[in-house]
């Protein structure tokens, strides 16, 4: 489809590089900068102990199956485009990022009163992700036909 098979390299990796993406956003939004993310989004200890009394089981499935749809798409491109070496991958994903993510996401900020520092996290951590799910699924799957050669 669009250039990508459906074959195992291809399949492995863009789910892993979904799952990959979904680490790096729990770290993102734990250690890294959670308490930055936890102020701007004004939820307070009471909502997080309220929400550790919920089941997150559906917001943690929907995340990783959000993350691996993403990193699918990117996968599509790569292989529709040709795109196989690494710089061109960061450059693609740097393009994509600018042109749609940040500058959609800027709508938030400009007209929904969210804050600038909600703004810098949720875009840096697309674009770390975006950048780990391309260059993790162009690295595996071009290290999968070295071997294979």
């Amino acid at each position: 489809m669009l250039g990508l098979d459906f074959d195992y390299r291809n399949i492995i990796g863009f789910l892993g590089a979904g799952i990959l993406s979904f680490i790096i956003g729990m770290l993102w939004y734990g250690p890294l900068f959670g308490s930055i993310w936890l102020k701007a989004m004004g939820i307070t200890q009471k909502d997080i102990e309220k929400a550790q009394c919920q089941s997150m089981t559906k917001y943690f499935l929907a995340t990783v199956f959000n993350e691996v749809w993403k990193s699918w798409v990117v996968a599509v491109f790569l292989a529709y485009l040709g795109i196989s070496e690494t710089y061109d991958v960061i450059k693609f994903v740097l393009l994509i990022w600018s042109g749609f993510i940040a500058t959609n996401s800027l709508n938030g900020l400009l007209w929904e009163g969210e804050k600038l520092p909600l703004y810098l996290v949720n875009v840096g951590n697309r674009l770390f992700c975006s950048l780990s799910a391309g260059l993790f699924y162009n690295f595996f799957v071009n290290w999968l036909k070295t071997q294979s050669s």
